[in-house]
């Protein structure tokens, strides 16, 4: 259930932000900004391209990830009914009693993992 909650949470931003890149077109497309000085026109036009393609771009990763998200709950989901996977075994942990991540592993290694390096 975790999954489809962020691939629902990921489908609602995608479609907040497919909306908030229409809005802006539309008021960008109905409020033209015309100014005598060359370097307003052109930052204004600049800005405004930069707003539609970070909106566009926002719709288009949330959309992807909530698609992905979605895809790895039916996975999961396959696997639990087949009896691939066990949703209910006990975690096994290496020795310290928690999962080391990998930035941690590639501090301690930089650092020398503990040891006094003279």
């Amino acid at each position: 259930t975790d999954l489809l909650i962020g691939a629902g949470s990921y489908a609602v931003v995608a479609v907040l932000a497919w909306q908030f890149t229409n809005a802006a077109a539309a008021y960008f497309a109905a409020n033209d900004v015309e100014s005598s000085i060359y370097y307003v026109n052109r930052l204004t036009g600049l800005a405004r391209v930069v707003v539609i393609a970070m909106g566009g771009l926002g719709t288009g990763v949330t959309s992807i990830a909530s698609v992905g998200q979605a895809a790895l709950a039916v996975q999961v989901a396959l696997q639990i009914s087949r009896g691939e996977l066990d949703p209910n075994a006990e975690r096994k942990l290496p020795p310290g009693g928690r999962k080391v991540g990998e930035t941690e592993r590639l501090f301690r290694l930089m650092t020398g993992g503990g040891k006094k390096i003279l």
